[in-house]
């Protein structure tokens, strides 16, 4: 209502309502004219269709007076805001990082083979991945390995035998250290490159697929994940989350028998999957349910193959 009282609206509505009052009073008096009633019947139709066309006009100017106004607040505030931006190299700086982390091929993950599970292992190499690597090989099933920065002898050793078996390797992270990677999209790719260096120099081969820790969302990485895999996608590595969990890292401590339930169970409700277990010391639950859960998912009619750069990502942003 400020400003309305003494505008140019004002007079305009006065005038109406003394024509309104002008055309009631003979209105009335033709009503006891019977000769008289339709005419002003009309009259007061036309007369409301004018206010009404009225009131539209006067909407129509306040509507463009407020996006004027508005207008005129952006482009007073867009310099001040453009200054910002360019103070701001932060969308610049990371992709400088690193200039040999890429991965060898173009990117082309859009290949989706149905009835395909994915078996993957998380946070190795470990004791168990011997064990796990015996039950694939006995299975004839090739697997996809996310490891992690592990430099003694014996894991060394393990990442070369994953690879030599013909399974994938990829990266989960050097670290481990939600906190610390999910930081900042720098110390992400800090950390995934001394683990891509590692991989790289002990078995000969370069990783060009991976697995954030915690999977592509999660508690930690809400303010940098989009950075993070829209980074990573342009240096050519394509990221997977799963959407079949074998649960066996439960605080719980899930036996055998649960973990093959828990991924046939939910294997029968989709025509691709991606199954994340984990190969570490404590997992014995999950050894001893690999060959029964191989078997049960072959007799539903599945087949298995390892995670390649082909293969359309299963990321918990998006469904496919």
């Amino acid at each position: 209502m400020k400003g309305y009282f003494g505008s140019v609206r004002f007079f305009k509505n006065l005038i109406l309502l003394v024509i309104i009052v002008a055309i009631a009073v003979p209105t009335v008096i033709a009503f006891n004219n019977g000769s008289q009633v339709k005419q002003a019947v009309a009259h007061a139709a036309e007369l409301d269709a004018l206010l009404l066309e009225m009131q539209k006009k006067d909407a129509m100017v306040q509507s463009r007076e407020v996006i004027e106004e508005a207008q005129s607040e952006m482009e007073e505030e867009e310099p001040e805001e453009q200054q910002k931006l360019e103070q701001s190299p932060s969308e610049i700086n990371y992709q400088t990082l690193y200039p040999d982390f890429y991965a060898p091929q173009p990117l082309q993950a859009d290949t989706i083979s149905e009835k395909t599970i994915y078996l993957t292992f998380d946070d190795g190499p470990s004791e168990r991945t011997d064990e796990v690597l015996a039950i694939l090989a006995e299975k004839n099933v090739k697997a996809t390995f996310f490891v992690v920065g592990k430099e003694d002898e014996a894991s060394l050793a393990r990442m070369k035998a994953i690879v030599d078996a013909g399974h994938t390797i990829g990266m989960h992270s050097y670290s481990h250290k939600y906190a610390q990677i999910y930081e900042s999209v720098e110390n992400y790719l800090d950390d995934m490159y001394q683990l891509f260096v590692l991989i790289k120099e002990e078995t000969g081969v370069t990783p060009t697929v991976f697995r954030l820790p915690g999977g592509s969302i999660n508690a930690y990485n809400s303010a940098v994940y989009q950075e993070i895999i829209a980074e990573m996608l342009r240096r050519g590595f394509v990221p997977y989350d799963w959407n079949l969990s074998s649960e066996d890292a439960a605080s719980n401590g899930p036996t055998s028998i649960q973990i093959i339930s828990n991924v046939t169970s939910r294997a029968a409700k989709v025509s691709r999957g991606i199954v994340l277990m984990h190969d570490s010391v404590t997992h014995t639950a999950t050894v001893g349910a690999l060959a029964e859960t191989v078997d049960q998912l072959k007799e539903m009619g599945y087949s298995f193959a390892a995670l390649t750069p082909e293969v359309r990502p299963m990321l918990f942003s998006y469904t496919s």
